[in-house]
């Protein structure tokens, strides 16, 4: 809770409640591969020693380790599985091309007034990322949608996205109008010739759709969109995944790895999102939450940063931290 008290997450201030003595151990590691044997290490202890809600002991699908990027995934699992014969499991989320994802993200503003969408299209729009965040805690502090706050800002750019998204809702029963009202929403970066190659391609042998439903529906389908529970194997092994993916998933024990200040907040994000996304990752954990990250030298300064190396956000609840260092003597 302290991660995001007066954040706004929840669309008002909350307040940190006082600590009650629990911490969460946090490994700073000399090295960055310490990281995954640390957590290695500490899974098969934890693994012997608790149970679940139902008195049963843990199984590995009970842990989950979570990490910043997509690129520290195969390490990870390498050494759950190569150096301590741990079996692991990835999250498989689905690839949608960039154009076919443009187009759900229109379906989605369309269809629901998807404020999250409407975030994304502004970074297409070129907005400003001040601007972007300007508006965002306006319509916090007044109480309305994301949509109905860009509805009275004075700017071209919004009320020309709006209307363009307005005239796409009386076209979705022809693939050619669908194509070229889809061509000049502001953003798109793709031409009609183009969408109307790819909406065929979506489309497949079905009948014209008659909704924006169902063009999301098609969407979903073509590109294997499915939800989260019937992508996690059945198979008993660590669940391994991005903080990004970790929505919707839960596991009794969860490490959250490469928490440095280098990669949580990554950079070019928005930090308070990053924010909200760290905050998800921590609440996937029903039983034991741990942290890892590495220390690291600093050129400029020529002297090594321990603590300092680690994310913004860790340094805000050190408070509720147990930090232990993880060297190579501590491993042997």
């Amino acid at each position: 809770m302290a991660l995001i008290a007066d954040s706004q997450y929840l669309g008002s201030s909350l307040v940190a409640t006082p600590q009650n003595g629990g911490v969460i151990t946090t490994y700073q590691c000399t090295v960055p591969q310490y990281q995954d044997v640390a957590i290695a290490r500490k899974i098969l202890q934890l693994k012997d020693e608790l149970t679940n809600d139902d008195g049963e002991s843990l199984k590995y699908k009970d842990f989950m380790v979570l990490s910043p990027s997509v690129k520290f995934i195969p390490g990870i699992v390498a050494t759950l599985q190569d150096d301590h014969g741990i079996p692991a499991k990835e999250v498989k989320r689905p690839t949608v091309p960039d154009d076919a994802w443009r187009v759900l993200l229109i379906l989605r503003m369309a269809q629901y007034q998807d404020d999250l969408a409407l975030r994304h299209w502004l970074e297409f729009m070129e907005f400003e990322r001040d601007l972007i965040t300007a508006i965002r805690r306006d319509a916090i502090a007044s109480e309305v949608t994301l949509h109905l706050q860009c509805e009275g800002v004075d700017d071209g750019r919004l009320g020309a996205l709006f209307a363009s998204i307005e005239s796409l809702r009386s076209e979705v029963s022809s693939i050619d109008r669908f194509a070229e009202a889809l061509s000049v929403v502001p953003g798109i970066g793709v031409g009609k010739d183009e969408l109307n190659v790819l909406l065929r391609e979506i489309l497949g042998d079905e009948s014209d759709p008659e909704s924006l439903v169902a063009w999301m529906q098609l969407i979903n389908e073509r590109y294997g969109v499915l939800e989260v529970e019937s992508e996690v194997p059945e198979d008993d092994g660590v669940l391994v995944s991005t903080l990004h993916s970790a929505k919707g998933l839960e596991a009794e024990c969860v490490f959250i790895s490469w928490m440095n200040a280098d990669y949580m907040p990554m950079a070019g994000r928005d930090e308070e999102e990053e924010r909200r996304v760290l905050y998800v990752g921590m609440t996937r954990a029903k039983q034991v939450l741990g942290f890892a990250f590495h220390e690291k030298y600093d050129q400029q300064r020529r002297r090594r940063l321990r603590e300092e190396a680690m994310s913004p956000f860790l340094r805000e609840i050190v408070d509720h931290l147990n930090i232990e260092q993880v060297n190579a003597d501590s491993l042997r």
